[in-house]
């Protein structure tokens, strides 16, 4: 059965970091981790739990050949991962790049990406030219494609398509190419009469009619 102490102690709110510190650290480290954070009331802090040595680490990626040690953190006050952090760089008198402090809740959500960055990470560009996308091999098979699929253009429908059918305006187009080419095969002499002078009348007579001469 539990104590009156042990189900006050969890009665009471507290708050869980994950502290994650780069390089070799002593072995006092966890001490004075808790010596930093004494303004919050620290309830516990781990021993710490150091990775191997990797060329490159997920959190400190601008590091390499490095190892990681891993300290669980609880304290009473609430605080940010922020201020976890600038206190024991402060109190260590270490860089804050190599330093990582995340709360439950922020460390859950690295879990779940944790498998796409690593994949990211350390891992080289495929050696393509994407020839087939800009080059001149793209540009062969594209018209290629264009040859098989001939395309027909689309004529436009609009407002003046509905006030003038398009089989009333082939009809007028054809009566009128008719009719143009009529006039230009037809000579204005052939067609209509002309008016002589009575002067003009009788010199035609008298040319298709000439006067015989007498004794011939």
């Amino acid at each position: 059965m539990k104590s009156f102490t042990e189900y006050l102690l969890e009665s009471k709110q507290t708050y869980e970091f994950k502290v994650k510190v780069a390089g070799k650290l002593p072995a006092d480290f966890p001490k004075k981790i808790k010596e930093a954070l004494a303004r919050y009331s620290v309830v516990n802090c781990s021993a710490g739990k150091s990775t191997p040595i990797q060329e490159m680490q997920i959190d400190f990626p601008e590091q390499q050949n490095i190892s990681v040690t891993v300290f669980d953190v609880i304290v009473e006050y609430p605080t940010t991962s922020d201020e976890i952090r600038a206190r024991i760089a402060e109190t260590m008198k270490l860089a804050h790049s190599s330093i990582k402090v995340r709360n439950i809740k922020e460390e859950a959500e690295l879990e779940i990406n944790k498998p796409k960055v690593e994949q990211a990470l350390g891992k080289d560009y495929e050696n393509t030219n994407n020839q087939e996308l800009v080059g001149d091999k793209h540009i062969g098979s594209f018209l290629k494609e264009l040859s098989k699929t001939p395309k027909k253009l689309q004529p436009y429908t609009g407002v003046h398509d509905q006030m003038y059918p398009k089989a009333k305006k082939e009809k007028e187009q054809t009566e009128q190419s008719r009719t143009t080419d009529k006039k230009g095969m037809t000579s204005t002499l052939g067609t209509k009469k002309v008016q002589l002078t009575p002067y003009a009348a009788k010199t035609k007579n008298s040319l298709n009619n000439p006067v015989k001469t007498k004794g011939k």
